[in-house]
């Protein structure tokens, strides 16, 4: 099953008046990849605690979730025979 990771995580839309007058569908909240990071962080802050020798900075941190994520979304959108 192919992802978009820039589709909204809740189907909840809105109808927004365009200066065309036309009607267009408008999305608010956060994407799948934007929630999976969320996620992923939060993890990764919880299984630092009681490890201090292994505490990595913020940037690091951030880096890798980041990274973990990117992947994740990578092998969900393989193709599977």
């Amino acid at each position: 099953m192919k992802i978009n990771p820039n589709d909204p995580i809740n189907l909840f839309g809105f109808k927004e008046t365009m200066a065309n007058g036309e009607f267009g569908l408008q999305f608010k909240g956060l994407t799948k990849r934007e929630w999976f990071l969320g996620m992923a962080l939060q993890g990764m802050i919880a299984a630092q605690k009681g490890r201090p020798h292994e505490h990595m900075d913020d940037i690091d941190c951030a880096r890798r979730v980041i990274q973990h994520v990117d992947a994740l979304l990578s092998e969900i959108n393989k193709e599977r025979p």
